[in-house]
């Protein structure tokens, strides 16, 4: 080793450090933006329930509402639960919130060695600076989802499958299949391993090792299956979700019924008059496709992939093609979705850790050749987080003073009204305020009533009188408006010029309570309505 070689070198004692320093801020940026008594709604909420309820029962969950797939995340939450004493259900909440933050931040180890596969040390922790502050991960490591677990695993078994020792390949499968049991999608990568395995090894002995692997995988995966199977009537089933997307393909028009349900109409419109709707389908899903699979890449990872598509193409051997293998099969899920008009971008966060190993292979590229690699090595750490940070202040993050508004505000709704017209985001708190409102917890999912309040959707109503003629059969004593009227015009124009209608009687304004954001209750006499309209509706 020359002079020039040595300087840029790090020690091992070095590279430790600066990953530590690198984990230690993730962490210091999550605490930091960390959602601190707020609860956890929609997806969220019911993973927090599905472990809720098994920590308490120390079984799978009953009710018939917490039988889905994707069952690793809530059973291995349910323990931390079960260690967590606490009359508080956003304290178990922010316990989840906790859970998936170090999932995310301590997934740059793994990353770590992903790209020291293919790159030095130096580069690899580049790799790991890179996922860590990637906005969009930082924002979803806060939301208590299943995806943190799920990279994480995920990451896992590609480091264990590409090393060099028969045991690590064998526990890799096994922890394959906690990666389809985390999300479903996952079970996907089973076929590139088989792919690769069959590559890798080509002595005889390579069938009998190859079952020891797809034993160990199908045990842990349908073992679990079947477990879950016989805890409910009727449970939806990994083999449910692959058969349901080979009869979505089957019959094109399911997809398109899917679409124009979900209110996408120009979509809607341009399936139903295409020619050759399969390939409509198709090109419009590969298009969106792109347009997400790049906006991931910005800002930290878009300025380095050119050039480590470049690299990773020139040589080819076992550990790229196996990278590349796995990326495009982790493709087809998102695939799926998209085709369906579910453009999420949860789907797209496992290409990540790849896109990372393209990073630090373009950065390789960039600096290999200068003379003072260590100190442009040094200098690049602190670019990515000021630049993730800057962009997750800018374009990512959301106003948790206003989250915290709208939650007082659900609390307010749930304990005044029975009745009452959909109200965005505000909603989103809704079964978060029935919880708040129980005198004691932990309890069972089952043991009260989750949405006591019924919730009218203003869009299926074209004015305010159709609204309210539906209301006087329906129990509809009050509406809750708010400064954009939720979308609806006649909603807004009640909020701006709310004196001319005299039927209406405003019982709350937030802006009097300091609020920042401004809604507004009012409460419907009927009586008044019939003489406005000269007739009784």
């Amino acid at each position: 080793m020359n002079s020039l070689e040595e300087k840029n070198r790090f020690s091992n004692i070095e590279k430790i450090i600066i990953l530590t320093i690198i984990i230690i801020i993730g962490i210091a940026v999550r605490v930091f933006v960390f959602p601190f008594d707020l609860p956890i709604y929609q997806d969220g909420e019911m993973y927090f329930w599905y472990a809720n309820d098994m920590s308490i029962t120390k079984a799978f969950p009953e009710s018939g509402s917490n039988s889905f797939t994707n069952t690793f995340w809530p059973i291995l939450l349910s323990g931390f639960f079960t260690l967590f004493s606490s009359d508080n259900f956003i304290d178990y909440m922010e316990l989840q919130r906790t859970v998936t933050v170090l999932f995310s931040v301590f997934t740059a180890i793994p990353i770590f060695f992903l790209c020291r596969k293919f790159v030095e040390d130096k580069y690899a922790i580049i790799g790991s600076c890179l996922f860590i502050f990637e906005p969009r991960l930082l924002l979803n490591s806060l939301n208590g989802l299943p995806e943190p677990l799920f990279i994480i695993l995920g990451t896992i078994a590609i480091v264990l499958f590409l090393s060099r020792k028969m045991v690590w390949i064998y526990i890799s499968f096994g922890i394959l299949a906690l990666f389809a049991l985390t999300r479903y999608e996952g079970i996907v990568l089973i076929i590139p391993f088989s792919i690769m395995f069959f590559w890798r090894f080509r002595e005889r002995e390579k069938i009998v090792k190859y079952i020891i692997c797809l034993s160990i995988f199908f045990i842990i995966l349908f073992g679990m299956d079947y477990v879950r199977n016989e805890a409910y009537e009727e449970s939806v089933g990994i083999a449910w979700h692959f058969s349901n997307a080979v009869i979505h393909y089957e019959s094109p028009s399911k997809i398109v019924g899917e679409v124009c349900e979900s209110n996408s109409i120009e979509l809607c419109k341009a399936y139903q008059s295409s020619d050759s709707l399969l390939l409509s389908i198709f090109s419009n899903t590969t298009i969106n496709l792109i347009k997400y699979y790049a906006w991931i890449t910005i800002p930290l990872l878009v300025f380095f992939i050119p050039f480590g598509l470049f690299k990773i193409f020139k040589k080819m051997d076992f550990k790229k093609w196996t990278i590349i293998i796995c990326a495009i099969s982790m493709l087809i899920p998102a695939f799926y979705g998209f085709s369906r008009d579910f453009y999420e971008l949860k789907y797209l966060y496992i290409q990540i850790p790849f896109l990372c190993v393209l990073a630090t292979l373009g950065i390789e590229f960039l600096i290999e050749k200068t003379k003072k690699q260590k100190i442009i090595t040094i200098t690049l750490i602190p670019l990515i987080i000021f630049g993730g940070l800057i962009f997750f202040n800018e374009e990512i993050t959301f106003d948790y003073k206003l989250e915290e508004e709208y939650f007082e505000i659900a609390k307010k709704i749930d304990a005044e009204m029975i009745v009452v017209n959909d109200i965005d985001p505000v909603d989103n708190y809704i079964r978060s305020a029935r919880i708040a409102s129980l005198e004691e917890f932990p309890v069972l999912r089952d043991s009260f009533e989750l949405r006591t309040l019924k919730v009218i959707k203003l869009n299926e109503f074209e004015s305010i009188e159709k609204l309210l003629k539906y209301g006087t059969k329906n129990d509809l004593e009050y509406l809750v408006v708010d400064q954009d009227g939720d979308g609806i015009s006649y909603m807004h124009e009640i909020f701006i010029n709310e004196k001319t209608y005299p039927f209406l009687e405003k019982i709350y304004d937030s802006t009097n309570y300091g609020f920042e954001y401004h809604v507004k209750f009012y409460k419907i006499d009927y009586e008044i309505v019939d003489e406005y309209y000269g007739y009784e509706l």
